[in-house]
């Protein structure tokens, strides 16, 4: 994936994933869906956001998942729709390709190149785990 392969528009594999993580909830790790931003600036899924909050209880406050900030009384949530609408774009280029970019799979220093039709959370599971089985095969 992090290969630096060049796509038509002259921007890197790379670039593109790390602008997918940026439109990934960090909670669920999908594409936002319903996408806001509390007064921390951390954005997530409004139903991920939400249901954090609810499980933890309302005696500690809301606390952001990400830096952990507390906010005394529940932020007030309003939809992200510059984040909303670049996912609507992404999803929409997503449907018109059909399926997913292939993943570069480096093992023994020796390219092995697998196309996977599957969703976006499954690519990444897939390719962190491939990260760490070469991190820990490395002498």
């Amino acid at each position: 994936m992090a290969d630096g392969t060049r796509t038509p528009r002259g921007e890197t594999t790379e670039s593109r994933e790390n602008s997918l993580d940026e439109l990934t909830c960090p909670v669920c790790f999908e594409l936002y869906n319903e996408p806001t931003a509390l007064p921390c600036g951390h954005s997530f899924c409004l139903v991920c956001i939400e249901t954090s909050w609810e499980s933890k209880g309302e005696d500690t406050g809301c606390v952001c998942p990400n830096c952990r900030e507390v906010f005394p009384q529940k932020p007030k949530l309003k939809k992200n729709v510059t984040i909303a609408n670049l996912v609507d774009k992404i999803k929409m280029k997503k449907r018109e390709v059909g399926t997913y970019p292939f993943v570069m799979v480096w093992s023994w220093n020796i390219p092995h190149k697998h196309e996977i039709s599957a969703n976006e959370h499954l690519l990444r599971i897939i390719y962190h785990v491939l990260l760490f089985v070469i991190h820990l095969s490395k002498p």
